[in-house]
Parts: C-alpha cells; structure tokens; sequence
C-alpha cells in the first residue's frame, strides 16, 4: 500500500505534497506514524485530508502496544495466575490510561495519537478475552431474549458517535465510551442478533477483506479529493466506494494470503526486500532526492517555505510580544500610543502590516497578543481571561488587567472566517470596551481562504497565477463580515472597519479582479495567511487609504 501510494503521489502531486508523503511513508513503514502526526498536526501544518497515510496512526499504536502489553501481562503473571486478579490489574490500567486523558485533555493531538492515552481501549478487549475463557461465561452467552437487546444496545452505542462527534471533540477520553462498551457488549455476548446478522456470508467478505480495505481507502480519498476538489458530488461517493473495494480484494488475495499463508521459503527475503525498498525510496523522497513528475513545471519553487514565505507565522521583529513575561523588555509602556493586536492567527498578519508604517515610528508600541489558536482563551465572570496554555497566562493576566485595558488607545482585531471562528471570541471585545469606554477598535476584514489547500500549491498543480481565486477552490470569501460585524455593540462608535476585498479587489468587488501578487511574489503561499511582503504590501495600500480615519484615532505616519 505504501509503495502504491508513493507512486500515485508522484504522478499527482506537486512536489510540496509530495515530499510531505515521503516523511508519512518512512514513519509509516518503521511504524512510528502516529508519533510523527502528532508532531506534524499543527494548524500551520498541511491539512489531514491532504495526507494519504494518516490513516496509519492507528497502526503505529497497535505496534507500540504489541511491544509493550506481553510485558506487562507476564509481569502481571508472576503475582498471580488468578483470572480475578488478572482482570483487576488489567481495570487498574484501564483507570490510569483514561485518567491520564483528563490530565491531557487540553492536548487533543496527544491524546488520539499517542498510545499510553489509548490503553484503556485495547484493556477492555484484553478484560473480556480473559473472562470469555470461564466456562460461565460462554452459558451467559446463550441466545436469549436478554442476550439480543443488549447485542442491538451495543451496536447503538457503536453508531451514536457518527451523529454527535465534530472534528473539535475531545477524543478518545469520555467521547470513547460508548463505542468501547459498545464494541466490549458485542464481544462478550458473542450469539446475540447482531453477531449472527455479521455472520453472513457478505458481511463476513467485508470482514475478510476489512484489513486491506481499511488500508487503502482513506489514500483513495485523499487522491479523489485532490484531482477533483469538490466532492459534493454524488459521482465522486461511487468512485471513492468502487476503487476501494476492487484494491482490497486485489489486496487481500494477491498480498495479503500469500504472505500470511505461505509456505515458501523465499517469502521472507521477498519481505524483507520490500520493506528496505519502501524505506529507501520513502528517505528519497522525503529528503527531495526524488521529486514529483510536476516539479519542472511548477511555477512557485518547492523551497517557497524555507526562502520565500519563511516568516509567514511569525512577527516582523521582536516586538512587544505578550506570550512570554521575558518579552516585555520589548514593550514600550510609556509610549503615547499603545495598539493592541487581537484575534487568530491572522492577527499575526495585522502586526507586520502596521509594523510595515509605524515600526520605526516614535511614540508607538505595537503590542501582539498570542492567537486564539494557540490560547483557546475562555472569560470568566467579571472579565477574567483564563487559557490552559502555560504559555499564555502572562498574556492572560493583561487582558484580565482593567490597569492595562486602560491604558490601550487602538485595539486591531483580526480573525480568520469572522462570522465563525471568531464570533465565539467577539465578547471578548465587548468586555475590553467596557474596561475602556475609550478604546478606538479596528477590525480587520476577511480576505480568499483556500484550505485544505495551499495557495502556492494549487498553483503549481493547475499552472495558473489565478489558481487562488478560482471560485472552484475558494473555500472561504470575507465579503459579508462587514454587515455580520455591525451588530456588535462595540461597533457603534470609536470603529472601523478596513475592507481587504475593496482595496485588493477594486470597488467591484469582484473575485476575479481580485490581486494575488506583487511583481515579486505572491500575497499569501498557504491556504490563507500574508507572506511579510505581502502583509507589507497591503501595509502601504492601508496606510494610504485609511489615512484620514487612522488619523482621527491617533495613528499618524
């Protein structure tokens, strides 16, 4: 499956994907992927559903797991041969696994994808294999009227989660109840309706074949989702459906059997040939010593993240950053004009574009407040901002500062899809205006978003400069924030609102007439934020239209 998957990748990919598959691949095979996801799944990181073997996560897990149970239950074994006490030291893990999940809650990422936080899953198949070997327990598993409704209970319990998870939920931890009781029911009372219902003969097929299915579908999914952007399609669901199925049977009777049955000496070496050709080429590919069938032809260079767009997360300078107390020497407290910036990640993009005009300006200090992504901030009773981010609390305690609100002249606001992922955060707003009835605000408007794709890639893929604001891969278009934000209490006065779309889109706001790039490089590379040149670039366009009301706030340049 690895290599099937380096192979489509290279003859569809840009060579931005397709280096990030050759990294996927070599954690894959030395089964380590679910420690390199958790590593790599940032926000700024490339999109999940741009990765054709995030599903091995799971396989890393169970391969750590296999490493470490035996150990574990021979140990256990020493102390007692007694089913009871080995099933009360197994529940012991299961506690410690699930509470270590509360303690880390707040790390989603560690959680899913590292194996101590998914122990008490598999404990709960290692407690019924053990009870399942008491003659009792096979008599309590007669088919009866009992045995049936709690079969079909369990298998509700398994299908609940489909309604109710989002990909914001707390996962595996007490969103993985019911699936785990669910499937545990299903296990122990082995003759109810439901486990007949899974014994026929096309059900036990797709059991058959499970393994191999599960492998390639989801690569199939990410290759669909790639050429064809858009599956809202019902086109699309047959193609995904249909691939998956004839790779699996392929799979399973041309690969899977013969290694798993035969009998013939040489299977082996041809194994062990295969994984030292997987690990190689995937070290290949992963170092850029092999690059995709496009990468000739891209327009954007592959090193766009390292040379070009190397600053695109970070502030212009060392400035008055509150996310560490040490930063504060930056700060220039006794300045007249203290500007606050506040928002997402693309509050980052707000401070190098005033940065570019009042940088070395006299009299200002540009204050950057730490992103709602990082923080996850929530306000208590009375104003107080708490985040369970360490990082953050210094930055907490100011915002809580009535002391220092008071002392904020301008406060930029700037966030990503305004109407969604900012609205939760907008009485945040409201709560520093009462602080500070004298607080002049700043929003800043939405510009194109592209996610899940990359900007730069989508042009190297379709060999289109406008390959951004083709409305076929526009995700995301700022246009009606303005009307959703004048609701807001704190837009009635000491506010404005700086439209993006009107001044990179003329007065048509027209997506086509939008403008993506200077003469020298493009406005933004990934799926939504600034380059420092771009951010600089509109720095100017802001300064020279806004300059009037800028002024009348106290911002003079």
């Amino acid at each position: 499956m690895t290599i099937a998957v380096i192979v489509a990748g290279f003859f569809i990919f840009t060579n931005f994907y397709f280096q990030s598959l050759g990294e996927q691949a070599f954690a894959t095979t030395l089964s380590y992927s679910n420690i390199y996801f958790y590593f790599t799944s940032s926000y700024f990181d490339v999109d999940a559903s741009l990765k054709p073997l995030l599903h091995t996560w799971s396989l890393g897990v169970e391969e750590q797991f296999y490493l470490v149970w035996p150990a574990i239950i021979v140990a256990m074994s020493l102390f007692s041969k007694k089913a009871k006490k080995l099933v009360v030291g197994l529940f012991i893990i299961l506690i410690i696994s699930f509470l270590f999940n509360g303690l880390f809650s707040q790390d989603l990422n560690a959680i899913f994808y590292l194996m101590p936080f998914r122990m008490f899953e598999f404990s709960v198949g290692a407690i019924i294999a053990v009870l399942l070997q008491n003659d009792s327990t096979e008599r309590a598993s007669d088919n009866n009227i009992f045995v049936n409704l709690i079969s079909l209970f369990g298998l509700l319990l398994i299908i609940a989660p489909m309604f109710y998870l989002t990909d914001r939920s707390v996962f595996p931890y007490y969103n993985a109840i019911p699936t785990v009781i669910g499937s545990g029911i299903l296990l122990y009372y082995r003759r109810g309706i439901v486990n007949q219902a899974l014994s026929l003969r096309p059900l036990v097929f797709i059991g058959l074949i499970s393994y191999s299915l599960y492998l390639y579908h989801w690569p199939v999914i990410v290759f669909t989702k790639y050429q064809f952007s858009d599956l809202s399609n019902t086109n699309y669901y047959g193609i995904v459906i249909s691939v998956s199925f004839i790779l699996a049977i392929l799979s399973y009777h041309l690969i899977e059997k013969p290694f798993r049955f035969s009998k013939n000496v040489y299977m082996p070496w041809l194994f062990s040939l295969l994984f030292l050709s997987t690990l190689t080429v995937s070290y290949a590919v992963k170092e850029n010593s092999i690059t995709s069938f496009y990468q000739s032809q891209e327009l954007v260079p592959r090193n766009w993240k390292d040379v070009k767009y190397e600053r695109y997360v970070e502030l212009n300078r060392d400035g008055c950053n509150l996310q560490f107390a040490k930063m504060d020497k930056n700060c220039d407290w006794e300045a007249e004009t203290q500007i606050l910036f506040f928002g997402n990640s693309h509050s980052i993009d707000s401070y190098n574009m005033f940065d570019m005009f009042l940088g070395d300006s006299p009299g200002y200090n540009l204050i950057y407040v730490p992103h709602t992504w990082d923080c996850r901030w929530t306000e208590k009773p009375k104003g107080i901002v708490e985040s369970e981010n360490a990082e953050c609390l210094y930055a907490a305690g100011k915002l809580s500062s009535k002391t220092f609100l008071e002392n904020i002249d301008v406060l930029v606001v700037s966030f990503f899809e305004m109407d969604t992922r900012g609205a939760r955060y907008l009485p945040m707003i409201d709560e520093m205006r009462k602080k500070n009835p004298d607080i002049q605000i700043i929003m800043m408007g939405g510009f194109i978003g592209v996610r899940p794709n990359y900007c730069s890639e989508l042009i190297n893929k379709l060999g289109d400069y406008g390959a951004c604001k083709d409305e076929k891969y526009v995700t995301y278009w700022g246009g009606d924030e303005e009307d959703f934000l004048m609701s807001k209490d704190f837009t009635k006065r000491n506010y404005l609102y700086v439209d993006k779309i009107s001044i990179l889109c003329g007065p048509g706001r027209s997506l086509k007439d939008c403008k993506m790039r200077t003469e020298e490089e493009l406005l933004f590379y990934d799926g939504d934020h600034f380059s420092l040149s771009g951010a600089h670039y509109f720095g100017k366009l802001l300064a020279d239209r806004y300059r009037e009301q800028l002024n009348s706030m106290g911002i003079y340049y």
